[in-house]
Parts: structure tokens; sequence; C-alpha cells
């Protein structure tokens, strides 16, 4: 290890490496759903959370890898809800998904530009999507965002766990 991975004792990983595990995380919770709310990560959260928190990394390749795999699993996980609901994570971690990715564009402008114009490039919700099924989630999505002060204070109660 040389002393630019060294922050206070604490080792730091390179971009590459970070990406990769956003990645890994993505596929992870795109194959198993449940561990969405795992929280066997060193007490940094739950996987999902450690997933959403790569959407501030320093670098934006990470940022935009985050972003492209949180809409993933929105679209993935919407599907899934709507076939078989116990094989899929609870609707209000779902729609936190979304609410989180709103947060983080409206946060950082080319994180912003990506997620609108590559990330939901086909809709925040799968295309395939029956109209009336994607009204009920869209409600679902305004009435979670309600609940909170702001998007910001939402996507940071989704990202912490409380939610």
């Amino acid at each position: 290890m040389n002393r630019d991975q060294r922050n206070n004792g604490v080792v730091t990983f390179g971009a590459g490496a970070r990406k990769a595990a956003v990645t890994a995380a993505g596929q992870l919770l795109a194959a198993r759903p449940s561990m969405a709310t795992w929280q066997h990560t060193q007490g940094r959260g739950t996987v999902l959370s450690c997933l959403s928190a790569r959407g501030r990394d320093k670098k934006a390749g990470v940022r935009r890898e985050a972003a492209a795999q949180l809409a993933a699993l929105l679209r993935a996980w919407v599907l899934a809800a709507e076939e078989s609901p116990a094989h899929a994570p609870a609707p209000h971690i779902i729609v936190g998904v979304a609410l989180v990715l709103f947060n983080l564009a409206a946060r950082d402008a080319d994180l912003g530009a990506y997620v609108f114009d590559t990330a939901f490039r086909s809709g925040v919700f799968p295309p395939k999507l029956p109209a009336a099924q994607a009204a009920r989630w869209w409600g679902a999505l305004w009435k979670q965002a309600g609940e909170a002060e702001s998007w910001e204070g939402q996507g940071r109660a989704f990202m912490l766990g409380k939610r």
C-alpha cells in the first residue's frame, strides 16, 4: 500500500475499484433483492445505502455507474413487485431508489444530465409497465416524497435506512 492509499490509517480505494464495487453491488441486488436491507457492511448501513452513497463519489465515473445501477434496480424491482411482491423489496424501498436518484440529480448537474439523458432515457419506470400500474407507482412516489420536508431530506432518510 502506498502513501496515497492511506488516509489517517484508513485504506482508500481507487476509482476503478469503487466503480467495480458499485457494479457488483448492483448485480448482487438485482439477483437477490432481499439483500437490499442487509446490514452486514461493517457499520456502513444497508447494502442499498452503500450503493446509493456512491452517487456522491468524488469521481464522475463512479457516480454515473451508481446512478445506472440504481436506475436498473428501480426498473427491475418494479417489474418484480408487479409480478410477485414477495420476490421484491417493499414498495417504499423501491420508491426510495427513485427519490435518491432525483435527489442526486438535483445536487449534481453532471450527474443530473446523466440520470435524465441516459439512465431514465426510456422513463423512470419500465416502459412495458401498463399505464395503470405506472400511475400507481408515480402516485406512491409523489406520496412518499410529500411525506418529507424535501426530496433531499427524503433521500437522506432513505440512505440512512430510516425509511
